[in-house]
């Protein structure tokens, strides 16, 4: 989004930031039976170390869930009062990230599915920006374009525009042209971009002709598009309490609480000053119909010595009202995955293509998600990768940011080990990533009485039977011999499944140790010869040869398997 602001010339403010919140942290004001600056501290360091025992239990897993049903483990061992904090952060943090409550998120694709989160420490970045032009201020209809609006309008000079058009559907003709209807005429031609939102496409408000197949339609069944609004505060003038020392302003609050300032924006507009909060989960309805009496009880809640008549409006506004989108931004519901995406880039598109936030499938979401697709979508229809304009997003290292991992991101993620790919076993058995000779005699003993020796343990033999039974079928000495290196029951029993996988990665094996967007071209080969993609070997999603035998597989298949490292007595 830098490269296009550049490319406008278009002023922006630093307002600091970082992945968790808006705006620098001495910026940001937290507010519970007071402001409390300790408070806000133990929250951010309570949510981190409580963050690295979820992953740990996310990383296991071998069926979808809620997010909330992944975090439930986690909260009921946290005393009330760390709790509360806990799921404060948790509560914002699900609606700044999918628009909508943990409860309706599914794990896999919002915790497991690689993404490409943005940069905050890089040098040229420092935190988040915005656009000088206030985004407050079109809220009360000054007839201004200000914050994105006037990126749109940039972005629209020259172009054909038919406004307040709808289409109605999309016929493909017989000779491979396409024919798109809308309530006032017919337009033709060889390729169509559809950009209609998630809930648009959901509720089958624009019809293709013939219809789209049925996988289409199960794959975008199992996104979602959820709600948040954005609650205008505007001041009377000279009577703000909130002073220029806050940008954010928090306030702790429970999953079920319907207050209306729990995250708000500080924002100098023309003559005064704004809060822009954002609203969702059950504040949402509250504040579709809220009162500035209601806004003024709780901001004097916190500022008990606010003038009377500090308020001069409020204003609600929500994509999920405006009819042409529905709804904010795209997660996943249970049961999805990354490979959900694919329907978005069907190479046999018949000159149908799509675009929009949801059709990202590494930074759905976002703004810069929609920029990104729709450069993909035009480039695709004229058949380039790379075009010498100053157009930005002609360059391949931006056009392809949906489906490549950018710099940063790849340089975080593709550095992994197999200690990283099975965090919890390397955290809890420490020895089990060592070689043989490397690990102590105490140690090595308690292998050895599991049935290990160097062979096995270097995938040169048939590993021990004791591998392959759960904890319960474990004798009482082999269950104190894999308490001394570390297992514990629920460990052993979730990682059982993993044995064969786990030996081939500490023994060198490639395929293991990077999550697929990292993986070189001829190891991803090897992995679709079996039939395996990336949501598989990611995201858990059950593999298609779980139930075959080695001697199942097909020559070819036995040869991919062979250079993954498994031999029949590891399959």
């Amino acid at each position: 989004m830098m490269a296009l602001l550049h490319f406008y010339n278009m002023p922006t403010l630093r307002v600091g930031g970082n992945t968790d919140f808006e705006g620098d942290d001495e910026k940001h004001h937290f507010f519970a039976d007071r402001f409390n600056d300790s408070l806000k501290a133990q929250a951010f360091r309570q949510y981190e170390e409580a963050k690295v025992l979820f992953e740990r239990a996310a990383q296991i897993r071998k069926s979808d869930v809620s997010v909330r049903d992944a975090w439930a483990t986690v909260l009921s061992k946290l005393p009330q009062r760390d709790a509360e904090l806990l799921e404060w952060q948790l509560r914002v943090r699900s609606e700044q990230n999918w628009a909508t409550q943990m409860d309706d998120v599914g794990l896999r694709l919002a915790e497991l599915a690689t993404y490409s989160d943005f940069d905050s420490s890089a040098p040229h970045h420092g935190g988040d920006f915005r656009f000088t032009s206030s985004v407050a201020l079109s809220a009360w209809n000054t007839g201004m374009k200000a914050g994105k609006g006037e990126l749109l309008a940039k972005l629209s000079e020259g172009l054909d525009l038919r406004l307040n058009t709808k289409v109605k559907s999309i016929h493909f003709e017989k000779d491979d042209r396409l024919m798109v209807q809308t309530d006032q005429t017919i337009y033709q031609g060889a390729a169509v971009i559809v950009t209609a939102s998630l809930a648009v496409l959901q509720r089958h408000q624009i019809h293709f002709h013939p219809p789209m197949p049925s996988s289409f339609l199960a794959a975008l069944g199992r996104f979602q598009m959820g709600q948040l609004g954005k609650l205008f505060v505007k001041f009377t003038p000279g009577q703000c309490p909130i002073g220029e020392t806050t940008y954010l302003l928090s306030r702790l609050v429970s999953r079920t609480s319907r207050r209306l300032l729990y995250y708000c924006i500080r924002e100098d507009v023309p003559s005064t000053v704004a809060l822009v909060c954002l609203v969702g989960g059950p504040s949402y309805e509250a504040a579709r119909q809220c009162t500035v009496h209601e806004v003024v009880q709780e901001l004097k809640e916190m500022y008990p010595h606010m003038a009377p008549g500090a308020v001069e409006d409020v204003h609600f506004v929500s994509f999920e009202e405006d009819p042409h989108v529905l709804g904010s931004w795209t997660s996943g519901k249970v049961g999805s995955s990354s490979s959900d995406f694919d329907i978005f880039q069907q190479k046999n598109s018949r000159g149908l293509y799509f675009a929009g936030e949801h059709t990202c499938r590494l930074m759905y979401g976002s703004l810069q998600a929609a920029a990104v697709s729709g450069a993909r979508a035009a480039l695709q229809v004229i058949s380039a990768t790379d075009l010498s304009s100053a157009w930005p997003f002609f360059q391949k290292n931006l056009s392809s940011l949906c489906d490549e991992l950018a710099p940063s991101s790849r340089q975080d993620l593709c550095g992994a080990s197999c200690a990283d790919t099975w965090q919890p076993l390397a955290s809890q058995v420490p020895s089990y990533f060592q070689s043989w000779p490397g690990m102590g005699l105490k140690t090595r003993s308690c292998w050895e009485a599991l049935g290990w020796t160097e062979v096995s343990w270097k995938a040169k033999s048939r590993i021990p039977t004791s591998s392959q039974k759960s904890w319960k079928q474990l004798s009482p000495e082999e269950q104190r011999s894999a308490r001394c290196v570390g297992y514990s029951r629920q460990l052993w029993d979730d990682l059982k499944e993993d044995i064969a996988d786990s030996i081939l990665c500490r023994n060198g094996s490639a395929h293991f140790q990077l999550p697929w967007d990292c993986l070189p071209g001829p190891l991803m080969e090897d992995w679709r010869e079996l039939g395996i993609e990336r949501a598989v070997l990611d995201e858990a999603v059950p593999s298609p040869v779980a139930g075959k035998s080695f001697s199942d597989l097909s020559p070819k298949q036995r040869a991919a398997a062979l250079r993954i490292g498994y031999r029949e007595w590891l399959w």
